[in-house]
């Protein structure tokens, strides 16, 4: 046991293994077989689902819908919407929260953008509430095509008369 030790203890610091031979063609082989493995198999592979990559047909909904609002009026969007709105310069955040509050909502601004599946979390009297009160200071939903289109992407537009 002494002796073996004491070879064991000459050998430390050198590299146990001087050279590892294989064939470079199998290699390659092994890592293109692991590769087209992993990027089928793998979650996020555009391989799965193809369909799922790029913009949906409702993210392209709001962005129509959106892009008749004139840049020049200050909006106040759901939080869902501020990101298609963002080139904008007054663009404020609107705070839904449990309680509708149409008068903090309509402060200092021309516009009001609110998604629709957020505004659908109020129940009734409460959306109603806050729709009045919008019309008490002066908001309207705009008619016409670009209603249509709003209702079509989920999107709720209320415009200030002047």
């Amino acid at each position: 046991m002494f002796l073996s030790t004491a070879f064991a203890l000459s050998r430390l610091g050198r590299r146990g293994i001087d050279r590892v031979t294989g064939r470079p063609a199998a290699s390659g082989r092994a890592a293109a077989r692991i590769g087209s493995v992993l990027r089928h198999r793998f979650p996020s592979s555009p391989y799965r689902q193809p369909w799922t990559w790029g913009p949906t047909a409702a993210i392209e909904a709001r962005r129509n819908a959106l892009s008749g609002i004139p840049e020049d009026q200050a909006v106040r969007a759901s939080p869902s919407v501020l990101d298609l709105l963002a080139d904008r310069p007054e663009l404020y955040r609107l705070e839904l929260g449990s309680r509708p509050d149409a008068v903090s909502a309509a402060r200092d601004v021309d516009l009001i953008v609110v998604d629709a599946s957020e505004f659908d979390r109020w129940d009734p009297v409460r959306r109603r509430v806050f729709a009045d009160g919008l019309d008490a200071l002066g908001f309207v939903q705009p008619t016409g095509r670009d209603d249509r289109v709003s209702s079509l992407a989920g999107v709720l537009v209320w415009q200030r008369l002047r």
